[in-house]
């Protein structure tokens, strides 16, 4: 994905909102999408190997709308 095409993607996302990647480890991959989800945030604060946030599946009391970049090696994985 180039850049202006992610820019017109966000464009039609809550301009509001958290941007969130999922990370593990080291290096780089392609983002190809993004997404509404939510998230509780700092939820993993005392566990370096997770994402900060955790990911919910829907909206619960606490939850936080973000919008999230999805990624050639995460993407359609369930998560």
């Amino acid at each position: 994905m180039k850049v202006s095409e992610l820019i017109e993607k966000l464009k039609s996302c809550p301009q509001d909102a958290r941007v969130v990647a999922p990370g593990y480890e080291d290096g780089f991959d392609d983002v190809l999408d993004v997404e509404d989800v939510f998230i509780k945030p700092d939820a993993n604060e005392d566990h370096w190997f997770y994402g900060h946030h955790e990911h919910l599946l829907k909206e619960e009391p606490g939850a936080e709308k973000a919008v999230r970049l999805k990624t050639s090696r995460r993407y359609g994985d369930g998560d």
